[in-house]
């Protein structure tokens, strides 16, 4: 199981790392930049999708810990991007059903422990981007699937 968690971490940095690497090497707008950096961060959301979704009932471990921190820091970016693009750009316009569904269970999954987040951090801004996509993202997931759940739906939780 430890190997499996060590490649999942390598995979995973290389996801982040690789348009982040292709950025510096290439001349882009500051806008391709952005949303290559931002393809990162939704490739690592979206191999966690699973995780996600079982971590929501599972209690505070030292793992759920660090993939709490991970998410928020992911989610943070991703709300960033979103803010300095303006108005003109909206993250699910990038997105397909099913990664805009791994986006929805990692707010659930933040949201789930928000309870355990340290007292003196604020992250009112994060939570107040989530409850607002969330229903955005919820919307168009009931658009394209109607009634019909799918595997680790993020509309089954929380």
């Amino acid at each position: 199981m430890f190997n499996l968690i060590k490649l999942i971490k390598i995979v995973g940095s290389f996801c982040l790392m690789l348009p982040i690497l292709s950025c510096a090497t290439t001349k882009k707008d500051d806008v391709t930049k952005l949303k290559d950096f931002n393809y990162g961060l939704m490739t690592s959301i979206d191999l966690d999708r699973t995780v996600y979704s079982k971590a929501v009932a599972s209690e505070l471990t030292p793992i759920t810990q660090e993939l709490y921190k991970s998410t928020l820091l992911k989610i943070s970016l991703i709300r960033q991007f979103e803010k300095q693009f303006g108005v003109s750009y909206k993250i699910e316009d990038e997105l397909n059903i099913h990664e805009i569904n791994s986006l929805c269970l990692a707010g659930n999954f933040l949201k789930s422990y928000e309870k355990y987040k340290p007292k003196q951090i604020d992250e009112s801004e994060n939570y107040n981007w989530i409850d607002k996509k969330q229903q955005i993202w919820k919307a168009q997931l009931n658009e394209h699937f109607g009634e019909k759940m799918q595997e680790n739906d993020c509309r089954q939780q929380y």
